[in-house]
Order: C-alpha cells, then structure tokens, then sequence
C-alpha cells in the first residue's frame, strides 16, 4: 500500500491534489492528503524555459519530460525517489519514513551541471 501511495506522489508532484469519493454511508472521505514540500524535503521542477532556440519544433523529444526512478537503493526497506530533469539537476530522495526525504543528490555524486537526461 505504501508502494502505491508513493508512486502516486511522485507522479503528480508538479500539481497534487485532493481525491474525494462523492459520498461514502452518507460522508465524504478523502482518500490522499496532500503534503508540502517542507513536510516532505522533496523539491523537484523539471522546468523548460522555451525560447527561439528551445522549443518543440527542434527539440519535441525534450517536452517528453524526463523520468522517474523508484526502488530501494540503499537497502533499508524504504522506497527511494530519483527524479531526471531535462534542462536541471536529476535529484536523488533517500526515503527516511513517514514520506520524509532527504536530497543525497551532491553526496551520490549525482549532480549533472543542468544537462540534459
């Protein structure tokens, strides 16, 4: 359950949002809630700034946007985040409980100076 939660995350970090059921016995239950990013320690945008040089006529792979890693990659039992960006940082989240990460980006040697993944 807790995979599947994460994995929801993850994928509408750049907009997350309320999930209601209409009326459940007569009350209204929310299924997620959502967390900010103080709460979470996850801060992550893969931003294209468009311009005359940038932009889908000769790059419209890079508007594919980039990818999104999710597996255990220190061995604690916790799923960990990597995020790629196109134009900015990948960014590796160690997962340290109660959907609480820390950014291990600059530790792992990780760091791609803004080029492209």
């Amino acid at each position: 359950m807790k995979t599947f939660l994460l994995l929801f995350l993850v994928g509408s970090l750049s907009s997350l949002a309320y999930f209601n059921l209409s009326k459940l016995n007569g009350q209204s239950a929310s299924l997620f809630t959502q967390l900010s990013q103080e709460q979470t320690g996850l801060d992550f945008n893969n931003k294209i700034d468009i311009n005359n040089h940038i932009n889908i006529y000769p790059y419209q792979y890079k508007f594919n946007g980039g990818g999104v890693g999710l597996g255990d990659f220190n061995n604690d039992g916790l799923i960990d985040i990597f995020l790629c960006g196109n134009l900015v940082n990948n960014r590796l989240y160690l997962n340290e409980g109660n959907f609480v990460f820390e950014n291990i980006t600059e530790k792992a040697g990780l760091e791609t100076g803004g080029k492209w993944s």
